[in-house]
């Protein structure tokens, strides 16, 4: 009997540790992985803002100093989403996020290429040109661009979703199951513990008073 609520405490020890153990990696997913590719995405997003406003500018302003300003801030934001990507390029390794990045990738490979007719038209002073390839050719590429790779933020806001869900249900589970240990043990306990005295009654003859009296 004694070994039984031993036994039943020992479980409710180990389903406890698994549980936690379970909910630890689901934080840890959230913390190490989905967040910093959320990061990684939305700071794309912004370096791809920051180029379509530098570009906006060069059409705006046709001084050759201040295109050249935007012309290198383009570059460098070219440069920040090259490693953004790389980044996401390490991290992403499920077959449904790497169809995404590669969505992403794509997109980018057309909008590079508009960026570069967008300058040249604007380097040409072709003003009207330029005008209307950004609203007719251009914006449409952005947006798509822009598209995908929201597109990969909401899958990572998902999955991180999914995770939190999976946390609470591994708690409740896990809650449920102890109180039911915690009962079976609480029974068993008693049960034990009745055993016991009436064992020792067998034993005496009946209650120690009584016994006592008998004796004397």
């Amino acid at each position: 009997g004694f070994s039984v609520v031993c036994a039943l405490l020992v479980t409710s020890v180990l389903m406890g540790l698994m549980a936690m153990g379970r909910i630890g990696a689901g934080l840890n997913s959230v913390v190490n992985d989905h967040f910093p590719r959320i990061v990684a995405s939305t700071n794309i997003l912004a370096q791809t803002d920051a180029i379509a406003i530098a570009l906006r500018n060069m059409m705006l302003n046709p001084g050759a100093a201040d295109r050249e300003r935007q012309t290198q801030a383009i570059a460098q934001a070219r440069q920040e989403v090259s490693r953004q990507l790389g980044t996401l390029e390490k991290a992403l390794t499920e077959p449904r996020d790497r169809t995404l990045l590669q969505k992403v990738q794509e997109q980018r490979s057309l909008y590079l290429a508009g960026q570069e007719e967008l300058m040249g038209l604007i380097q040409s002073d072709q003003a009207d040109q330029s005008r209307e390839y950004l609203a007719t050719k251009l914006r449409p590429v952005l947006a798509a661009y822009k598209s995908a790779i929201g597109a990969l933020v909401e899958s990572e806001k998902g999955a991180i979703v999914q995770a939190g869900t999976n946390a609470q249900e591994t708690a409740l589970s896990a809650r449920a199951g102890l109180i039911g240990l915690g009962m079976v043990a609480l029974m068993a306990a008693a049960a034990l513990g009745w055993l016991i005295t009436r064992s020792l009654l067998r034993e005496l003859g009946g209650e120690p008073r009584a016994a006592a009296q008998v004796a004397r």
